[in-house]
Parts: structure tokens; sequence; C-alpha cells
């Protein structure tokens, strides 16, 4: 089938995500390519995990819902739900739930549900193409029914299929030493109860059936043990096994898949590294914004939008910056507040203001609030979730804004700023330089920021040192504030000196730490003030025209249409194969 025959060759394109359709960057992509593939002329069905039905759809777009159980008092009653909310790698704005606190009969019910709901739709709807989203469980689902796959990579899978890693190693490592320990004290029954209770959860392909073979190992003495220590192995082969489960599937998605996109050169670079040998099946395509939602207006008046939502006592300012995402880690929102004080300080010493405005919400909501009070904070909102419509008024009134992500595999909310027409900052990490660096300058050097034509690129964020564990973490975000105020360098380095004792670490590993972070603080602040004093200018008007240009949907949906042609040739080539 030749490339330019797509747009006559209408699809029926079988979307499938194991999260909401809204509330993230992958739902607001997936409405994005959804509404452009109806527009198109294409069917289009849409498995999406949630917890509610109420939520927003497209016209022309068939809604499959998998039904999952809302945090909320009184959770709306779905037909079929998971007893538990939808699972994320990270966070949600409605689901707290995630796959590293899941136990192996959830997953077990969870991939039984989402095989079930795409069984129903491969045999109603007949799709031409299934669009799986992350290389996770479900899109592993997608390759079973012997339909052509087009696997998209959106960076949290990635990161999710590290992450497992980790933790089975972790988990190995304490069966290793439990055995050592039961060898060098002679203990033969111990040693015989963890191979018994290995064998079972190497045979047993349920949670069920390994409780039954338990139970009956247990009661014919071939396994001797207290209810106490079973509960302890119980817990280590069910991480195991889950931790397995999930890194075998992610790879036999990335192997079985026909085609799979990943959305940025370091996402490209990181995949293959991951998963090698799939390098022939990767194609290179950016994300793309509906620039009917998202474009420049120069008609917003400050005045219409400012005084309901901040206050009328807060709409005098002179310059005003934006932040929209997610509350979670990877977002930098507690960097941004670091140098929100600074410049803050900074403008208010020249009698100017500089407003802040944080849009979205998520798990770190309370945590970020009160990192805002120990700053002291004046001119910085938090003003919850706003639908597109009010993002995009904020985005014409900004003069800027603000990403300091610690790693976003793309980040759609950039080419969502810029096509309304004013720069971004964000960190020189993940695939946000792919966008902003369209000159393709050497952005090798890490310590410096980076003027562009769409923007600034500023150190990225650190990794937070590998000894510490969770807890150390956010007590370790906390000194990162109080750092933050200090001028005095003999008051710093007596600072560190008392923190590395109790955070149990060394004062030159958490010297270098802050310092890097106080290198991304201050290159984001210095280049909020140079952009708001004038002395950084940028050709809106280009900004805007450049992103609608590159990056609107349906120059992306065409490139996409190709890719789901290569897709179904791919597919009905290993099937004349494996007929032959």
């Amino acid at each position: 089938m030749k490339k330019e025959d797509s747009k006559n060759n209408k699809k029926k394109i079988l979307i499938v995500t194991a999260f909401p359709t809204h509330g993230a960057g992958s739902g607001a992509l997936i409405t994005t390519q959804a509404k452009s593939y109806v527009e198109n002329g294409d069917e289009v069905v849409i498995i999406t995990g949630n917890n509610r039905t109420d939520f927003d759809k497209l016209d022309g777009v068939r809604y499959h819902v998998v039904p999952f159980t809302a945090e909320t008092e009184n959770p709306e009653k779905i037909e079929g739900q998971c007893p538990f909310n939808y699972l994320m790698f990270t966070t949600h704005t409605e689901s707290t739930a995630n796959f590293w606190n899941a136990s192996l009969s959830q997953i077990e019910e969870y991939n039984k549900t989402f095989e079930k709901a795409i069984r129903e739709e491969v045999n109603k709807f007949h799709p031409d193409i299934i669009h799986a989203q992350h290389n996770w469980l479900t899109s592993s689902i997608c390759n079973n029914f012997n339909k052509p796959v087009a696997l998209t990579i959106h960076g949290t899978d990635l990161m999710g299929y590290i992450k497992a890693g980790e933790k089975l190693e972790k988990v190995q490592k304490q069966i290793t030493e439990r055995k050592k320990q039961l060898e060098k004290s002679g203990d033969r029954k111990g040693l015989s109860n963890i191979k018994g209770v290995e064998e079972i959860y190497k045979r047993a392909t349920s949670k069920a059936e390994i409780m039954r073979e338990l139970k009956e190992a247990i009661k014919s003495k071939k396994i001797d043990i207290t209810k106490a220590e079973l509960g302890e192995l119980i817990d280590l082969y069910d991480a195991k096994t889950l931790y397995e489960l999930y890194r075998r599937e992610a790879e036999k998605s990335a192997k079985q898949s026909e085609r799979i996109i990943v959305i940025s050169d370091a996402q490209e670079q990181q995949f293959n590294e991951l998963f090698p040998g799939n390098e022939e099946r990767v194609r290179l395509l950016e994300n793309g914004y509906d620039a009917k939602v998202f474009y420049q207006d120069k008609d917003v008046k400050r005045e219409d939008i400012i005084p309901e939502l901040i206050g009328q006592e807060n709409a005098d300012y002179n310059d005003m910056v934006l932040f929209v995402g997610k509350f979670a880690d990877f977002k930098g929102i507690d960097a941004l507040l670091d140098a929100a004080k600074i410049y803050e300080e900074d403008s208010d010493r020249k009698g100017k203001k500089i407003e802040t405005i944080i849009v979205g919400s998520g798990v770190l909501d309370d945590k970020l609030r009160k990192q805002a009070e120990t700053l002291q904070l004046e001119h910085t909102h938090f003003v919850g979730r706003k639908n597109h419509s009010e993002i995009c008024k904020l985005q014409n009134l900004a003069e800027v804004s603000l990403i300091p992500s610690r790693n976003e595999p793309f980040g759609l909310v950039v080419i969502e700023g810029t096509s309304c027409g004013h720069p971004v900052i964000a960190t020189n990490s993940g695939g946000i330089p792919g966008i902003l660096n369209v000159d393709k300058e050497d952005l090798s050097d890490k310590s410096k920021s980076y003027v562009t034509k769409l923007g600034v690129l500023i150190p990225p964020l650190p990794d937070r040192p590998d000894e510490l564990d969770d807890q150390a973490k956010e007590k370790l975000d906390e000194i990162t504030t109080l750092y933050s105020r200090i001028d005095n360098q003999d008051q710093k380095m007596a600072f560190i000196k008392e923190k590395a004792q109790e955070l149990g670490i060394k004062e030159d590993t958490l010297n270098v730490y802050l310092n890097a972070y106080m290198r991304t603080v201050n290159a984001l602040s210095n280049s909020v003030i140079d952009i708001c004093d004038k002395k950084l200018e940028f050709n809106n008007d280009e900004i805007a025209q450049y992103t609608e240009n590159t990056y609107s949907q349906e120059v992306i949906r065409d490139k996409l249409l190709g890719i789901f042609d290569e897709a179904q040739e791919e597919h009905q080539k290993k099937r004349s194969e494996e007929q032959k």
C-alpha cells in the first residue's frame, strides 16, 4: 500500500489505554488523536480504564470503559468493576493506586478484565489496527488477537520497566540473604520450606492455585512452617512473581508489536537500550496538539479571567508565569516554588510584581502547598484543574510557561504553551530538548542554560542519592527548600554537615546534590527575571506559527496513519510466512 493512499484508506482504529482519557498527558494525547481520526473519516473505539462514566467524550467515538472503583466516599457503581482503582505508574488526579502497591491477585483480575474488553471489541468492532498505549500489561494483551498492533511508548512505561527491575533485584537479594542465613545456621527445615514454596510458585498459574497448593503442602507436611514465616515467604514470592510478570509482559509487547512509536530521540535511545533487537520496527514520531483548542488569541483580556481566578487584589501585576500539569514528583514543581521565591523577591525590590499561576492537582497537592507556605510565597496561586479552554486563555495571558521536569518523555504542555505564542523555560532532559532545540545545537553541557527560538533550556534537576529510602527522600525535599533560603557560605556548610548526619549520607554527597539542585533553581529564576525584564525577548508570533506548522495534529495524524499502514503490512507478511 502506498503512503500517499493513506488518506483515502479509511481505517477502523481500536485505541487501548489502561488509563482515563483525561487528567494526564497521555489521555489528552489520545483524545486529540481520536478527534483527528474522526475528522479524517476513520472509525474509532477507545478502550479506557476509568472509575466513572461521566467523563467528557468526543462525538463520533465509542468508548468502552474498563471499570474500576473510585477512592471517593460514594463511588459510582459500574457493572463488572474491579474492587480497586485503576493503576498508575506514578499517580493520577483521580487515583492514588499504582502498580507498586497492587497485589498479585489484583493484577490477575486487572489483566482478565482488560483481556475481556479487548476480545469483545476485536469480535464486535473488527479493527484494522490496534493502537496500544504504553509498553506494559495491556499492550501485551493486545498482541493475543491476531491483529496488527502499533504501540506508542509514553516514557512512564520505560520508567516502570526499570523500576520493576530494581524492585525484582531487591526481592531476589532478600531471598538470597534468607537462604544464606538458613544455610549458615544449619536450618535444613527452613531451606526445605523455601524450596517447596519456590516450586509451587514456579508451576502455579494463578494466586488461587498457589494458595491451594500451599495449603495442600502444609496439610501433607511437605512444608512445615509457622504462619508468620509462611506470610513472609508469600510476601517475598508474590513480589518476585509480580515484578517478573511486569518485565516479561513488557518484553513480549516490545517483541510482538508490529510497530513501536517513540516520541523523542532520547526515548528512542532508551527504548532500544532496554529492549534490544526491536530497532527495525521503531518509528520516531513526536506528539501533536489540537490547533483548534490551543492557539494564539490576542483578544483574551486579563480582566475577564484573572480577578475571578485569583482575586481582584492580585489582578494588578506586571507579568504572569504559568505551570500546567499533574502534581507528580517528576514534574519538578518543588524546584519551581523555590525559584518563585527568588524571582518574587527580585521583582518586589524593583517595585514590580510577577504572579505565578499553578494549574493542576494530584497526590502532592498538600506537600506543595505546605512548601509554598514555608517559603512565604505571596504571588503564587494554586488554582486546581482547569479545562482546555481555560488553560488556553491563561497561556495567552502568560509571559512564559515553566516546565522544570525531572524527566519528561515528551512534554505535550510544551507545544500547547508555544502554540499560544509564548516561550517556555524547561529542563534540558528527556524529550523536551528535541522540541525546543530547533537549530539542533550541541546541548551536551548540562551545567549551562541555552536560549533557543522557542524558549530556554536550563540545567536538569539532579537525581536524589540512591542510598536514600523513600522517607529520607521526603526529608531531603524539605532540606532543599531550607537550603535555598541560606545565603551565607559558612551557614551553608554547617547546614550540610548537620543534615548529612540526619540523612545518614556523606557531606560531599549532599553538597553535590544541593549545588546541582540550586543550579537548576537559579537558572529557572534568572530566566524568568530576564524574560519579564525584557532582557531576553522572543518573537511570539513566530513561536506560534512554528508550533502549528510542526506539531498540529493534522500534520501528525497523516504520519501516524502511514505507520499504521506499515503495521498492517508487517502483520500480513507475518501471517503469510506462518501459512507457508
